[in-house]
């Protein structure tokens, strides 16, 4: 399949929005490109109510009804239609694809996470299933993340005396907060790893590995037209150049502002760079 470089299809602002359109037209197979061109063209959270029900279908399915709904797309962007007017559509062809969806179950791979962002965005949800539903799905990103740190294979004896053998953590890990929504996310890192603890590093067996938890505090200037992030408060572990993961939780984001002035904070003090775990945010480049 050929897909030219996404950002040479979104980033050349010689292009006018006509031409960019075409040409999206041209590569419409790459949807990770027509996201980004949706975004360009202003229509950013038209994209993300889209993507999520189109990337769970087979690119295989064949099914008149499918290729139906993905010509939809396209017009949506050959078109300049309003906002209200790209929502019904949306709508209708949605409806269309959970129709090729039921008929090809077997083309979909169901995910715990798609089931909790449903619940999740139901607004029959009672409050207490929504903290229940938000509190598995940050476990999951929480256990994503810290099987994302660097692993070597060991061999422990069971105690039926069989071997077993399966893969550790190598490197030290370090958990710092970004002060929001109640360290939210932070509680689901605490519950994986009990032994992450304030002002303290507790040895875990077998692991090998300290675990301890700083946090920050960052806020906006209300007062300027930019609202740019400040720095108020940062306590960050001792020496914490020297540990092998340093995972930054943030359980809320928007501009992604915050996020980058703590990377920054972070890469003042660890000079080895960074990286997202475990996909990043799909519209945020920092």
């Amino acid at each position: 399949m050929n897909t030219h470089d996404d950002h040479d299809l979104l980033d050349d602002d010689s292009d006018s929005i006509k031409s960019t359109k075409y040409r999206l037209d041209q590569t419409g197979k790459n949807e990770n490109a027509r996201r980004r061109a949706v975004q360009k063209l202003g229509s950013e959270d038209i994209a993300n109510e889209y993507s999520e029900k189109f990337n769970a279908l087979s690119r295989s399915i064949k099914d008149p009804e499918f290729v139906v709904a993905d010509e939809m797309i396209k017009d949506l962007l050959m078109k300049d239609f309003s906002q209200n007017e790209i929502r019904q559509l949306l709508h209708v062809g949605c409806g269309r694809i959970i129709r090729v969806e039921k008929e090809y179950k077997l083309g979909i791979k169901p995910t715990a996470e798609e089931s909790l962002h449903l619940m999740l965005r139901d607004r029959r949800t009672p409050h207490a299933q929504f903290k229940h539903f938000a509190a598995r799905l940050m476990r999951i990103l929480a256990e994503e993340s810290l099987a994302s740190c660097a692993m070597e294979y060991a061999t422990v004896w069971t105690p039926t005396g069989a071997e077993y053998s399966g893969m550790v953590p190598t490197n030290n890990v370090c958990a710092v907060s970004i002060i929001r929504a109640g360290d939210a996310l932070l509680d689901a890192v605490l519950h994986c790893v009990p032994s992450i603890a304030v002002g303290t590093s507790l040895t875990r067996h077998l692991f090998l590995a300290y675990h301890i938890e700083g946090k920050i505090l960052i806020q906006r200037n209300e007062n300027t037209i930019e609202k740019s992030p400040i720095l108020f408060y940062s306590k960050l572990p001792p020496r914490i150049a020297g540990y092998g993961r340093v995972l930054l939780v943030d359980p809320m984001l928007a501009t992604g502002g915050s996020a980058k002035l703590a990377i920054q904070v972070h890469t003042n003090h660890c000079p080895n760079g960074h990286e997202f775990l475990p996909n990043g945010h799909e519209f945020l480049v920092i």
